[in-house]
């Protein structure tokens, strides 16, 4: 089979009938390992801008360098198709949404030869412009370039009447100046490409088979189409379970958040979490500047979230309770009673491991006690949370916890080695 991969896939069609011909992208290109041969085509004007003010690189390198190490890695057969005399843009102006200067390939046959050194293979050597053309077994080929002193045992095609050398091998790596997709020629690239290889590839039966060849039915071949199938419906099931379970891990993953996030997003996935709990949607209004507020077992429960790069200090639990302070001297101004308190979601040191971050201190402890407070790092949290949904401990005895405790949560996971 051969993989041709192009800056664009406007080859598929050409070769949208012959089965053992792929057309990918420079973007999403497969293993050489995969394939006999692989062609990689360098005729595009896409590919030939530069934004840079000075030909330094190309702007689609991030696409082509990775193809060097493909062809380093793989012991298949590999032709770079090099470009015709295409005008190379450079020097853009975002302002002005245009290239400010242009030159011709064939003028610019050091840097283009050293930027392809880089980006594709260290075996391509410098061109020279002259417009030759070649005939393959009654085709005619168009070509722009050609390559000086080239060893004569790596010599492959060279022009008509000229015997300018326009295709030479190095390694496994063929390098050829002939225009072998020239699209005014589709109707014919099939053989056009198959009398190429052939000649390239000459005694190692490189020949592409037929379209039609797979539409005979000979020997065994319905046993193993039809296992084929099988196999392709398996792994079509397979990738869907797989799927799914990426999308569970995501979830998962946006829920573990909470360890090291901070602002809105960690107060959005606490409260997420809370709701999950209650089981209800509060449609919350930061009125008094708290984070989130419910109620519960004739409680009201101010909530602050807090993510922090080092430990929690005694003014972030002051700031905390300060919002509970603010509630309940608007009751006091309302002339009503409620039981009120005040949770502290925190990460704390939240860049580190949670092995690695310390406890919440006396101190701190000692502040919060004293304030109405329950400070709830978030790997505890979790450890609830989790225990909440394997249905180890209910909405209730949770609320009783936040209800009952102050100064520093404490809770064991339900089944963990603390509790055997």
């Amino acid at each position: 089979m051969i993989q041709i991969i192009s800056s664009y896939d406007n080859l598929k069609n050409i070769y949208l009938d012959n089965k053992d011909i792929i057309v990918n992208t420079f973007s999403d290109y497969q293993s050489f390992d995969m394939y006999d041969i692989n062609i990689l085509n360098l005729n595009s004007p896409d590919i030939w801008k530069c934004n840079n003010s000075k030909i330094t690189k190309l702007n689609i390198k991030d696409d082509l360098i990775p193809l060097k190490q493909s062809i380093k890695s793989s012991n298949t057969k590999t032709v770079i198709a090099m470009p015709i005399n295409y005008t190379l843009y450079y020097d853009y102006s975002s302002y002005r949404k245009q290239f400010y200067n242009s030159k011709e390939l064939k003028n610019l046959n050091i840097e283009i030869t050293k930027l392809l050194n880089e980006y594709i293979s260290d075996e391509i050597l410098k061109y020279t412009y002259d417009k030759c053309k070649t005939t393959i077994n009654g085709f005619i080929f168009d070509s722009d370039f050609y390559f000086s002193n080239i060893d004569k045992e790596k010599e492959l095609l060279v022009s008509n009447n000229g015997n300018k050398v326009n295709t030479y091998i190095d390694n496994n790596v063929v390098i050829t100046t002939i225009n072998l997709f020239d699209l005014k020629m589709k109707e014919n690239a099939y053989e056009r490409l198959n009398s190429f290889i052939n000649v390239i590839f000459k005694g190692e039966s490189q020949e592409i088979p037929p379209s039609w060849i797979d539409d005979i039915i000979f020997f065994d071949d319905g046993l193993y189409i039809d296992k084929i199938e099988h196999s392709k419906n398996e792994i079509k099931k397979l990738e869907k379970e797989i799927q799914e379970n990426r999308l569970k891990l995501e979830k998962n993953n946006k829920i573990k958040s909470i360890l090291y996030k901070t602002g809105n997003e960690l107060n959005e996935e606490i409260v997420n979490i809370l709701e999950d709990i209650l089981k209800e949607h509060n449609d919350f209004e930061d009125v008094f500047e708290e984070d989130y507020k419910f109620i519960s077992d004739n409680t009201t429960f101010i909530v602050e979230t807090k993510g922090l790069n080092n430990e929690v200090s005694g003014q972030n639990v002051t700031d905390a309770f300060s919002h509970l302070t603010i509630y309940e001297d608007k009751l006091e101004k309302e002339n009503r009673k409620e039981n009120t308190k005040c949770l502290f979601f925190v990460a704390g040191e939240r860049k580190k491991t949670i092995n690695e971050r310390k406890k919440i201190n006396s101190r701190q402890e000692t502040i919060a006690k004293r304030n109405n407070t329950l400070i709830i790092d978030t790997p505890t949290f979790l450890n609830i949370y989790e225990d909440f949904l394997n249905k180890k401990i209910s909405k209730e005895e949770i609320i009783k916890i936040f209800r009952e405790q102050f100064g520093v949560i404490s809770y064991d996971k339900i089944g963990s080695e603390n509790n055997d």
